[in-house]
C-alpha cells in the first residue's frame, strides 16, 4: 500500500458531502467536553453499518482481524476498513455517511482529527489526543462527532488489576503522545507520582506542563535516584541506543529493572518480546506485550460503537486471532 499518495484506499462505503455538522476547531480552542458521554443507541441487526480506520501506514494493521471477529460475535453487518491517508481531507466525506458509525484514528491524525470534532470525551481532553470517533444523537443537535480516546484504556487493561493494588511508583520510558496515555491509565491505576526516561528533556518538560494541576507528580528520573516502581511503561521503538542520550536512558532503565518490581509493558510489538521486555524477564518482572494494547483499546472502541458489553463480544477468540496473525507475519519475516 503506497504511503505517498493522500488519496484513501478505495472501498464501497458510498462518500456523500461532509456533514454541516463537522467543525472547524482550531488546535488552540478544542471542542467542548461531552460529560457524561451518552450510551450507544442499540444496533439495528440487520442495517449495515461502516466503521473505519485512519492513519498511514495501516498496511499491517491487526486492527481489521479483530474488529471483524467481534462483528461476527456479534451478528452485526458491520464493517471496518483501513484508509491509509496521509491527511484527513481525503476521508472526511466517509463523516458525513448516514451509515457512518465510528472510527480508529492512529499516527500521524491523533491530534489533527480534532479540529473535526464536535465534542471531546474527558479522557480525550485530558490525554490531549483521539484514537477514536464516535456518532452520538443528542437532543436538539442532532448527530453530533464526538472525539474519544481508548488508548489509555488498553493500556490499564494490559497492565492489569494488580497495578492498581501494588504501592509504589511509576516509570514512563518515552514522553510523546503515548506517554500521555500512559501517564492518564497510571492516574487511574492510583499511581500519583510517575518518572520519566527520555532522551530529550524538553519533550519530558512538555509532558510535565501538559499534566500540571492534574495531582500528579511528574519529573525526570534522575541518575542515582532509586524509587520503588510498580509499573514500567515503555513508549518508545525497539532500537538499539546510538547516542549519549539513548545510551543513558538505557543505562537508567536497566538500573530500575535489576532492582526487581512489579509489571513491564512495553507498547512496542514488533518484535513481541523486545531488549526492555527480555531484560524485565530476566530480573523477575511480569512482562506484557503491546499486542494486549492493541487488542484492549479496540474492544473499548466496539463498546463505544455498539454499545455491547465486552462478555458478549467474544474478546478471547478475536484475541487468538490477533496473536495468531502477529505470530504468522512474524514467522514469515
Amino acid at each position: 500500500m503506497s504511503t505517498t499518495s493522500n488519496a484513501p484506499t478505495p472501498v464501497s462505503t458510498p462518500t456523500p458531502a461532509p456533514s454541516p455538522l463537522l467543525t472547524t476547531t482550531t488546535p488552540s480552542r478544542l471542542p467542548p467536553v461531552l460529560a457524561p458521554l451518552p450510551a450507544a443507541p442499540v444496533p439495528h441487526p440487520a442495517q449495515p453499518r461502516h466503521t473505519h480506520l485512519f492513519g498511514t501506514p495501516l498496511s499491517h494493521s491487526l486492527s481489521p482481524t479483530l474488529h471483524a471477529s467481534i462483528f461476527n460475535t456479534l451478528s452485526l453487518p458491520w464493517t471496518y476498513t483501513p484508509y491509509a491517508s496521509d491527511t484527513l481531507e481525503p476521508v472526511l466525506p466517509l463523516l458525513g455517511c448516514p451509515s457512518f458509525a465510528g472510527a480508529a484514528v492512529t499516527m500521524p491524525h491523533k491530534t489533527d482529527v480534532i479540529r473535526y470534532m464536535d465534542y471531546l470525551t474527558t479522557d480525550a481532553a485530558a490525554v490531549g489526543a483521539v484514537n477514536t470517533i464516535i456518532v452520538r444523537d443528542l437532543p436538539g443537535q442532532g448527530r453530533v462527532l464526538v472525539g474519544g480516546n481508548t488508548d489509555w484504556m488498553g493500556i490499564l487493561a494490559a497492565l492489569g488489576p494488580e497495578v492498581a493494588r501494588e504501592s509504589g511508583d511509576a516509570l514512563i520510558v518515552g514522553a510523546g503522545a503515548t506517554a500521555r496515555a500512559a501517564v492518564w491509565a497510571l492516574k487511574q491505576a492510583g499511581v500519583d507520582t510517575i518518572w520519566v526516561l527520555n532522551r530529550d528533556a524538553s519533550e519530558i518538560a512538555a509532558l510535565v506542563s501538559h499534566f500540571a494541576g492534574s495531582g500528579l507528580a511528574i519529573a525526570a528520573l534522575p541518575p542515582g535516584a532509586s524509587p520503588q516502581i510498580r509499573a514500567v511503561v515503555a513508549c518508545v521503538p525497539d532500537f538499539e541506543p546510538s547516542t549519549a542520550a539513548e545510551r543513558q536512558v538505557r543505562e537508567l532503565l536497566w538500573g530500575v529493572l535489576e532492582r526487581g518490581g512489579g509489571t513491564v509493558l512495553d507498547l512496542c510489538y514488533k518484535p513481541r518480546i523486545t531488549a526492555t521486555l527480555r531484560k524485565a524477564g530476566e530480573c523477575g518482572w511480569k512482562c506484557v506485550d503491546g499486542l494486549e494494547v492493541v487488542i484492549w483499546q479496540g474492544v473499548k472502541q466496539q463498546v463505544l460503537w455498539t454499545g455491547f458489553e465486552e462478555q458478549l463480544m467474544g474478546v478471547t477468540e478475536a484475541a487468538e486471532l490477533v496473536r495468531g496473525k502477529e505470530d504468522g507475519v512474524v514467522a514469515k519475516l
